[in-house]
């Protein structure tokens, strides 16, 4: 149970947080912007990530991603194309 805390306590350190955090506000945004995707936001943000360390990082991705995808599904259904993006969980 010790190791499984100690593996867990770096991901809920405030930087990672923040991290996470803008991560999902810039996938949201790119998401909801037609012709903008997670794929893009991605490659926008891959240069700013040579900087942090990999948890970071790959946080960063992973964020950008799922949110971009969520906001993709957002343009979708007030558009009415429900087609277009592939169907996230809609919460």
């Amino acid at each position: 149970m010790d190791n499984l805390l100690l593996m867990m306590a770096p991901l809920f350190s405030s930087k990672l947080l923040i991290v996470l955090l803008f991560g999902t506000l810039f996938g949201l945004i790119l998401g909801v912007l037609p012709g903008l995707g997670p794929t893009t936001g991605g490659a926008l943000i891959l240069p700013f990530t040579m900087t942090l360390d990999p948890l970071s990082a790959i946080v960063l991705l992973t964020s950008i991603y799922c949110a971009g995808t969520y906001g993709g599904a957002i343009t979708a259904v007030l558009l009415i194309h429900l087609e277009l993006q592939p169907q996230p969980p809609l919460v």
